[in-house]
Formats: structure tokens, sequence, C-alpha cells
């Protein structure tokens, strides 16, 4: 009876949390694989943030070559910016996630923050796999270290 009543209705889920824990493990059994995937994908779907995480991250310079190296001397660079380069990985089992927004702050070396960056990488992830970013950002000249989070993602699937 459990089954049909969970048939007819749009969100499963809903009604699997009013009912008792026993009905719930035998409704379960009997939905099928595909409302369960689905089911799981809206709960993902809801907490991206929980999901995904960027790994590997570092802010490093970009560097033009200003005079070429000779015999007797090395060759003189000079920074003409930074680029912050990570990967970000997806830890959901079905939900897939694009657009992902992260701020990165700048610390300095006694531990104030100095200032901070918002950006989006336009990028999809698909659910348990990775894939690596680069962006050009605006590093403050008294920073020492720096920290990053993802702050926001949209569902792709």
């Amino acid at each position: 009876m459990a089954v049909f009543a969970l048939a007819g209705c749009s969100r499963p889920i809903e009604d699997l949390k009013e009912m008792p824990p026993k009905i719930q493990r035998s409704a379960l059994a009997e939905l099928g694989r595909d409302a369960l995937v689905d089911a799981l994908r809206e709960v993902e779907s809801k907490t991206p943030i929980s999901f995904l995480k960027v790994d590997e991250g570092r802010v490093s310079p970009v560097q033009e070559v200003v005079q070429r190296a000779t015999l007797f001397r090395s060759a003189v660079k000079k920074t003409i910016g930074h680029r912050f380069e990570g990967t970000i990985y997806n830890n959901a089992l079905v939900a897939n996630f694009k657009d992902f927004k992260v701020i990165l702050y700048y610390d300095a070396a006694n531990g104030s923050n100095i200032s901070s960056e918002e950006f989006v990488i336009y990028r999809s992830v698909s659910a348990g796999s990775f894939d690596v970013f680069s962006v050009d950002v605006n590093r403050p000249d008294q920073t020492s270290s720096y920290r990053y989070a993802v702050t926001e993602a949209q569902r792709a699937n």
C-alpha cells in the first residue's frame, strides 16, 4: 500500500520522511533504482558545498622575460601578474555541478586578512570526478599566505 501512495506523488522523499522506519525500508526497496537515483540527486543538489572542494590550490607568479640570458648573465624576468591554479573535486554520488564560485583570501605575515577576491570557475564536474582550473588573480604585495573555499555551485543535471 505504501508503494502505491509513493507511485502517484511527484516527491517521494517528502512522503518517505513521514513514514515509520519499517515502512520506509520496504517502500525504498520497491521504489526502484531510477527513483532512488533521482531522490539522491535532489538531496545532493540542495547542498553542493558539502560535496565540493578545491585542492592543490596555489597562487603562482606569471613572469615575462625582460632581457634574454647571455653567456655571462642569466635572464631578467619581470612579474606581470599572478595565477590561481588548483583542482575541483566533486565527491557526490550522482549530482553533477558547474559554475563554481570560489573566494580567495589573502593574509599578511601577522595573520590579518589583507583582502579577498571572488571569481567563478566556468567548468562542469561530473559526480565522483575532478577538473583542473586556472584563473588570473590580483594578489596584493604584502601577502604571505592565502586561503580559499568554494561558496556556491550550480546543478549541471
